[in-house]
């Protein structure tokens, strides 16, 4: 399966999923549904009362309950799953959102744009609109 994003300079706006030749498109549209996510602040939460997190410091377990509490809100709802989809969504919206200028020196680490990939796909004219399935429509009577 491919999953194609489209968004704007502040949020997701699409986010569609084209099956591969050979697959189900309402076997995809089911497990796209049914991919969940727990939430990261539950697995903090078992470590923290289980004392793994005794050897920090004050000001480092503060800064870390902070950015727990910031992705189990902004990204779960504070729910204890999410669908992975919905993660993402949040996840990308909460990014290009953020009014923080990018650093200079950002993507100065990734691999120069001149050189391929051999083993990367081409995505470019994969998703055709009769063949996408939105992860997001809980419809069930097509």
């Amino acid at each position: 399966m491919f999953v194609d994003l489209t968004y704007d300079l502040e949020k997701l706006t699409g986010l569609t999923i084209k099956p591969e030749e050979k697959e189900d498109p309402d076997m995809l549209h089911e497990y796209a549904q049914r991919l969940m996510i727990k939430n990261p602040a539950i697995r903090f939460s078992d470590l923290a009362k289980a004392g793994k997190m005794n050897d920090m410091c004050d000001e480092d377990y503060e800064q870390a309950l902070k950015n727990i509490k910031l992705v189990s809100s902004e990204f779960f709802g504070s729910k204890p799953y999410a669908n992975v989809f919905h993660v993402l969504d949040a996840a990308l919206t909460y990014i290009l959102s953020q009014r923080d200028p990018i650093p200079e020196d950002a993507g100065e680490n990734e691999s120069n744009d001149d050189e391929v990939d051999e083993t990367a796909d081409d995505f470019g004219d994969c998703v055709f609109p009769d063949d996408l399935i939105n992860p997001f429509d809980d419809d069930d009577d097509d």
